[in-house]
């Protein structure tokens, strides 16, 4: 959902996933511009150069860790 807020906003997102089973939805179905292996070491590396953070990603974006929310409303 928050990659979807982003691009309506008019943002350049990036996916961040510990899987690439995620890639070619977060690319194809929800639009991501960017997707980030989190598990990959030289992405990971790379990756905090090209990122800067907004509250969506805050608010929508990080609000569940293993599927439980934690954060947000």
């Amino acid at each position: 959902m928050a990659v979807k807020f982003g691009k309506a906003f008019g943002m350049n997102v990036t996916v961040l996933s510990t899987s690439t089973s995620k890639k070619d939805e977060a690319l194809s179905l929800l639009g991501a511009d960017r997707f980030v292996l989190s598990s990959g070491e030289q992405q990971m590396k790379s990756a905090p150069r090209s990122m800067q953070f907004s509250p969506i990603n805050i608010t929508l974006g990080l609000n569940t860790i293993a599927g439980s929310r934690v954060a947000g409303r």
